[in-house]
């Protein structure tokens, strides 16, 4: 069976708010069931979440990316990824 989660539950797991966990299920990025008034989210989620990224979040960790290196090499400093 599975184990289902409530926001405060899953706001802790993923070191979230709770705010934010019922934002991420409107937004359809974590599944979720309605539980009376309120959402429980199955642990299933929870690991998929972790584990894949959304592309929103991709998509602006590239962009932070770009404007690091520009604002680099805009002010003439060297980066070292390690």
């Amino acid at each position: 069976m599975t184990r289902l989660l409530t926001t405060a539950e899953a706001a802790s797991v993923l070191k979230f708010s709770a705010e934010t966990i019922r934002l991420m299920i409107a937004r359809g990025e974590l599944k979720a069931v309605r539980w009376g008034r309120q959402w429980r989210i199955p642990e299933e989620s929870l690991i998929k979440q972790q584990a894949e990224p959304s592309a929103e979040n991709v998509k602006k960790s590239k962009r932070f990316q770009d404007e690091l290196a520009c604002a680099s090499a805009f002010f003439g400093i060297s980066r070292s990824d390690s």
